[in-house]
Formats: structure tokens, C-alpha cells, sequence
């Protein structure tokens, strides 16, 4: 206790107040005074280890195997830790054997979180809101832990959601469909099917991909780099099991033939496999979510913490097919976008598709030629092996192996305006009139072609124009990188017959998970209503039916409109006392193509579309059946927007603004109520400088005030005035602008 108090009993602790304190020694008597030298109290937590602990536990523990804290903390708690143990042993050793720094959290602009500005985030708010695994994984997914981290809940639950999401319905689906077949995990295993040769080159690939997530989930852990073994674990996830083994082997699934059994227990051991290990993987980010799936799908122990750490199989891995593997996926996806262009869906069987690949490929590609054929959904395919990328060389090769290609060419204008001078636009004229075979032809024999213009021969060379190729009638193409697909847009009426059946399955399909079915379960009847004549005998032919004319009140059921080349096909499940509902379209990939929310069997809510890539293609709103509130559409960026505005009882309300397809916006009208009111501008689409092309403003659909048009380089073209749309005073046109000083254009006249 101290013998006195100067200051009173209000006394301050700090400097210089402190220093007036005396305490007596209980012992001695003598008094005892403030120590005047202090050390930087972080050098009571570096001295920590060899502080609280005796030599022997020092020597046991220290140094420690991980510590972590945040990256503020690098010159205080671990600089000093390590600073005070090289002291203490007067040797570089140090008292940790690996010290994690973690980045702080931001608000999803990348400022600093306070309560002041209001951009807090209290924990309590956000977990009762989001499952607590989601904010885990979303933590661990999103960076480095030693990178701050922009915490964006929109971004929470967008690709973390799907990520485990996905992974609970492959569950559900492995749940469902294994029990339906009565497979028995601890029977059929991977080792069990290898020993049988059972593997097809799907498995294979699959395994050998499950092999690679392993070693890089645990060595990026081992490193403290969680987001990399959290992006390995999406990969394997979404892009190699969920996006492409699913698909393939589900056809397989849902054939019942007895003699395809073992090929559907070597799938579900397959799944299994993949499953528990992708389900331990990512306990360490999400360990409610995996120990739920975990024990609810297997079983094998009471937790998944009793379950040892996977560990990859080499003799599982096999690079070949998984090159060849890698080599048919991007194949299958530039046919996908040829069939984009040629407006055909991926379930509609083709004719033909001809793959054009680089010198080396065509045997690997054949390796898989059977999957291959059944992934491009065509009757028949052809490989050919190209040498030439690009231009003329490209051209004739291709025009050498027979393929329907036409040859595209547009002139270099950089290149060719010294050649051609005052005769550009003549040039263009007569370039756009002539047939680009003769320009080909003339350059693979004289490599020019001759432009006679006003008495002057321009002679143009092969680097005078960009050349490229597209598909020629009846087929479509696309290319990427060095893989070139085109196929064929003929369908004979086998192939149309087989395209509606899909259809037809993928829509009942649909309606099937609407109305809360399982997939193993079988109904008695399907319904398929207004067939045409046409489509009728398609079908007829492909499956099991019962055609029956059966008129039911809309209120009273789910009803979908199919459309095909032969008109449309209704399919109908009848629903009771629904008031509101949401129908969703998904493709056979269970992406999903459209949404629609309806009230009463009217449109209500927002409405979206997607492009069959999964880019966003529009979002519109309706009120009670009509268009009302805003409508946006994309080009199939998905990021960069088309148009968007509002609308007022299906007609266009308040500003519309247009863009194109490099994000430069082009056109901006106003109306009220379908009628133009107000500013209409509309600008030149240059990449470059951007200039308006005219801006004129209305009142009730008439012209009313300035009429403004400008040239393309921003000079005046014409301006005037109108009121209640008529001219209301002078008309003014300016000359189109030589080049002139800076000066001259500011004192130009009419």
C-alpha cells in the first residue's frame, strides 16, 4: 500500500503524478519508488516462452510449431518474440517455426470498417443471417491470409454458395439414386473396380484429377495458403465432377438393365470415393456442413474426425488420359459455341461435326473417339490436323482438305491509306462489291489484287488485308486457340424425332423437380398436350404414350410452353391451391435458362434469362402480368450491358440508355409512357473519343426546343429549334471542318 497519496484520493497513474508514490517494503520499511527505465511492453510477451516456462518445458516446446496473429502485429508480438529468444540462447534460433500473418477485413469497397461511417459488420447480425460455414469458406476462398480481404456479402453468395450448394446435391443425388440400386459401399469400392478392369476412361480421368486436388489441397494447407486449396477443391468440384462426370455417366445411372449393373456400382464407387474426399478436404473450412453430409451419406464412423487425412494414390494418376481428357473438353465447348451460332440446341443430334486440330492431336483425341462422339451429340465425326493458324496460308489449307469454309476479308485501312489517298472511299465501294473468292483466288496466284479507280491502278497485297474464314452454307463454325469445329445445320426427321424426345424428358423432367418428386420416383402418367400432326408421328414412334385431348383451366395447373421447329408442345402437371410460384428452366447440364415468378398465373416479380454459356441475358420486371419497373439485357459477356430502362404498364417510362458491345454507351432516350418527353441523344460508337451524333428534345412525342447534330470528329453539323413540333426560329448548317488550328474552329462562322 502506498504510505501517502499526494495528489489525493483523485490521483492520476500517469507521468509526472505517479512518480510522487511512494509504497513502503513490508519487509525492510524502505520505500520503493517507480522504476524511471521501461522497456516496450511487447518485450513481456517476446519474453514469454523462456518467462513462464521451466528449462525443460522450454526445451519441449520451444520452438513452437505455429503462431498466428494479425499482419499489425509483424514488428510487435513477432519481432520481439524472436528477437528476445536469439538473445536469451545467443544463437539465431528462432521461437516459432512458422508464423501466419492475417490481413484485415475491409468493407467490400476496400476502406476500413467504422462505426462512424457506418460500413460495420457485426458478427452476431451476419451469422444469424448466413450459415456460419458459408462465412468460413468464403474467408478462406476469397484470398491470401496475409492480403486484406474485401468482404462483399453479395460476393458471400454468389460462388461460395454454389460451391456448397453443389456439393450438397451431389450428395443428395449420389443419396438417391445408390439407394434406389441398393449399392453397398463397403462391396463396390474403387479397388474392387480396378481389380475388375471396370474403369472406363472417364473414371480414369476422374480418379487421376481426385489424385492432383489431394496433394495440392494438402500442400497449399501445409503452406497456410488456404485460398489455393480452397480454389483446388472448387475446381475439382464444379469443373471436373459436378460440370462434366455427372452429365456423362447419368445417362448410365438411369438405365435399369440388369446386365449394366456392375457399370453403375463402379459410377456410384466412383462418386463415393470422391465425395468423402472432397467432404474431409474441406472440414477445415466448413466443418458443420462436411460432417453432416459426411455422416448422413456414409456413415462409416460416428465423425468425420475419426477419418484420416486422404492421401493421393500414384498408381491412380494417368497424365495421357487426362490430356486427352482435357483435349475433348475444350473440343465440346467450341462445338457448343458453334452451335450457338447455328442456333441449335447441345440435346438436338447433328449430322456431322468436322474437328480441326493442330499436327500431334488426332490420336490422342481418339483415344476417346466413342465419348467424344456421344458429348457432341452427332452421328458421325471427322479429325483433321491442320499446320497453317491464320490468314491466306490458313485459307488454302483448308480450302485443300475440303472443308466448308468461305473465305471473310476486310481491308487494312492503316496500312493501305498512303497506297490509296483520295480514292479511299471508292475503294471501299468497289472492295465491298467484289467477291472475296476472286480477291482469294488472285492473291494465291499473283499474291495481289488490282483496283482500277478513276484511270489508277492500286495494287493491294496480301498484308493489306485481314483475312480470316467462317463456315460456309448449311454449316456453323468456331475456333478457339487451335481448335476448329464446324458442323452441320441439316436435320433429317430421325434427328428432329430424337431432339423433341429430349425435350420433351427435360421438360417433365422439370416439372418433375417443381413438384417436389425424386428423381427415382415413378409416375403413372405424363401428359403432353397440342401436338401437332408432324410432331405426333416424330414421337410416336420413340416412346410409350397416351395422347389424350384434356382441356384444364390454367388456375389449376403448372403449365409450360415447348417450343420446337413444328410449332409448340404444352406439358402440364396439374397443382393445387398454388397462389404464387417460380418455374425455372435448366438445360441438360442443370444450368439454369430462365426464371419466371408468377401470381395468379400472371407474370408478377422478375423475370431472367441466361445465355446457354450461363451469362446473364436478361432481367425484366412485371406487375400483375404486365411490364413494370426495370429492364435491363446483356450482351453475352454477361458483363457489359446491352440496354436497360423502365417500364410503365408495358409501355417505356423515364430514361433508356443503349450500349454496345464495348461498353460505350451510344444512345439515351427519355419517355413518359411509351411517348418520347424529353432528351434524345444519341453518340458516335467510337472507341476512342466520344462524340454525340444529335441531341434532340421532345414534349409528348413532338419536337420541342434545340435540334442539335454534330459531325464525327464533335464539330457542328446542323442546328435548329423547334416548339409543339415545328420549327421555331432560324436553321443553322456548317461546313464540314477542314483541319485547322485550335483557334480557327473557335472563331469558325456559319
Amino acid at each position: 500500500m502506498a504510505d501517502d497519496l499526494p495528489d489525493g484520493p483523485n490521483f492520476e497513474l500517469h507521468r509526472p503524478w505517479i512518480d510522487k508514490i511512494s509504497i513502503k517494503c513490508k519487509k525492510c520499511n524502505a520505500k520503493m519508488q517507480r522504476e524511471e527505465f521501461v522497456l516496450d511492453t511487447w518485450h513481456n510477451s517476446g519474453a514469454a516462452p523462456f518467462a513462464s516456462l521451466s528449462d525443460d518445458e522450454y526445451k519441449k516446446t520451444i520452438p513452437a510449431p505455429f503462431f498466428t496473429e494479425g499482419i499489425d502485429q509483424t514488428r510487435g508480438w513477432a519481432y520481439t518474440l524472436l528477437i528476445e529468444n536469439v538473445i536469451f540462447n545467443n544463437k539465431d534460433i528462432s521461437p516459432y517455426n512458422s508464423f501466419l500473418f492475417q490481413g484485415h477485413v475491409l468493407d467490400e469497397k476496400g476502406n476500413k470498417m467504422s462505426k462512424s461511417t457506418g460500413n460495420v459488420l457485426d458478427a452476431a447480425d451476419l451469422l444469424d443471417k448466413y450459415p456460419v460455414d458459408l462465412v468460413r469458406f468464403y474467408f478462406m476462398w476469397k484470398s491470401s491470409p496475409i492480403e486484406t480481404l474485401n468482404f462483399s456479402t453479395k460476393e458471400l453468395m454468389s460462388r461460395p454458395y454454389q460451391i456448397l450448394s453443389t456439393l450438397f446435391h451431389i450428395h443428395l443425388y449420389f443419396k438417391q439414386n445408390s439407394e434406389y440400386d441398393k449399392f453397398n459401399i463397403n462391396e463396390a469400392t474403387v479397388g474392387w473396380a480396378k481389380d475388375n478392369d471396370l474403369l472406363t476412361s472417364t473414371d480414369i480421368w476422374l480418379l487421376s484429377k481426385l489424385q492432383k486436388t489431394i496433394e495440392l489441397s494438402t500442400e497449399s494447407n501445409n503452406k497456410c495458403k488456404f485460398h489455393e486449396s480452397a480454389s483446388a477443391i472448387e475446381d475439382f468440384l464444379i469443373n471436373s465432377l459436378s460440370q462434366i462426370y455427372i452429365p456423362i455417366t447419368k445417362p448410365e445411372l438411369w438405365n435399369d438393365d440388369e446386365n449394366k449393373k456392375d457399370r453403375r456400382h463402379v459410377i456410384y464407387a466412383i462418386i463415393a470415393e470422391s465425395l468423402k474426399t472432397l467432404d474431409i478436404l474441406i472440414h477445415p473450412f466448413s466443418p458443420f456442413t462436411s460432417e453432416y453430409l459426411y455422416t448422413t451419406t456414409f456413415g462409416d464412423k460416428k465423425s468425420i474426425l475419426l477419418e484420416s487425412w486422404p492421401k493421393s494414390t500414384p498408381t491412380l494418376v494417368n497424365e495421357s488420359v487426362e490430356e486427352s481428357f482435357d483435349i475433348m473438353n475444350e473440343i465440346v465447348s467450341v462445338c457448343a459455341a458453334a452451335r450457338m451460332k447455328g442456333k441449335l440446341k447441345r440435346r438436338w443430334p447433328l449430322k456431322h461435326a468436322i474437328i480441326c486440330v493442330e499436327k500431334g492431336l488426332q490420336k490422342k483425341i481418339e483415344l476417346l473417339s466413342e465419348l467424344l462422339q456421344s458429348q457432341l451429340n452427332v452421328e458421325k465425326f471427322t479429325i483433321v490436323e491442320t499446320e497453317q493458324e491464320s490468314g491466306l496460308e490458313k485459307i488454302s489449307e483448308l480450302k485443300q482438305l475440303g472443308l466448308p469454309t468461305k473465305p471473310v476479308i476486310e481491308l487494312e485501312r492503316k496500312r493501305i491509306g498512303p497506297k490509296v489517298k483520295q480514292h479511299m472511299g471508292k475503294l471501299v465501294t468497289m472492295f465491298s462489291e467484289t467477291a472475296p473468292e476472286e480477291i482469294i483466288s488472285s492473291l494465291q496466284k499473283e499474291q495481289k489484287y488490282d483496283f482500277k479507280i478513276d484511270g489508277e491502278t492500286i495494287s493491294l497485297e496480301n498484308e493489306d488485308f485481314i483475312i480470316d474464314f467462317d463456315a460456309s452454307e448449311n454449316f456453323a463454325m468456331a475456333k478457339r486457340d487451335n481448335y476448329t469445329v464446324f458442323i452441320s445445320t441439316l436435320r433429317n426427321h430421325e434427328m428432329m424425332a430424337k431432339g423433341l424426345i429430349k425435350d420433351v424428358a427435360r421438360r417433365l423432367q422439370t416439372l418433375r423437380k417443381e413438384r417436389g418428386y425424386n428423381p427415382t420416383d415413378i409416375l403413372e402418367t405424363a401428359s403432353i398436350l397440342d401436338l401437332d400432326n408432324e410432331s405426333l408421328e416424330m414421337i410416336k414412334d420413340k416412346t410409350k404414350y397416351e395422347f389424350l385431348h384434356w382441356d384444364l383451366a390454367l388456375g389449376d395447373c403448372i403449365y409450360f410452353d415447348i417450343r420446337t421447329l413444328h410449332g409448340s408442345l404444352n406439358a402440364v402437371i396439374p397443382k393445387k391451391n398454388i397462389h404464387r410460384y417460380t418455374l425455372r428452366m435448366v438445360d441438360e447440364n442443370g444450368k439454369i435458362e430462365s426464371e419466371f415468378n408468377y401470381k395468379e398465373d400472371k407474370q408478377d416479380g422478375i423475370q431472367k434469362l441466361w445465355y446457354e454459356n450461363g451469362n446473364k441475358k436478361l432481367q425484366a420486371t412485371y406487375l400483375n402480368g404486365n411490364l413494370n419497373g426495370e429492364y435491363i439485357s446483356w450482351y453475352d459477356g454477361g458483363i457489359i450491358k446491352e440496354k436497360d430502362g423502365d417500364y410503365l404498364d408495358n409501355k417505356k417510362h423515364n430514361k433508356w440508355t443503349h450500349w454496345s458491345e464495348n461498353g460505350q454507351k451510344t444512345e439515351e432516350i427519355n419517355y413518359n409512357s411509351g411517348v418520347k418527353n424529353g432528351a434524345h441523344i444519341k453518340w458516335f460508337d467510337d472507341k476512342s473519343d466520344q462524340h454525340k451524333n444529335f441531341h434532340v428534345n421532345y414534349n409528348n412525342g413532338e419536337k420541342d426546343g434545340s435540334w442539335h447534330y454534330w459531325y464525327t470528329n464533335g464539330i457542328d453539323s446542323i442546328q435548329s429549334h423547334y416548339e409543339d413540333g415545328k420549327k421555331n426560329g432560324g436553321k443553322l448548317c456548317y461546313r464540314k471542318p477542314r483541319r485547322r488550328s485550335i483557334r480557327e474552329y473557335s472563331e469558325r462562322s456559319a
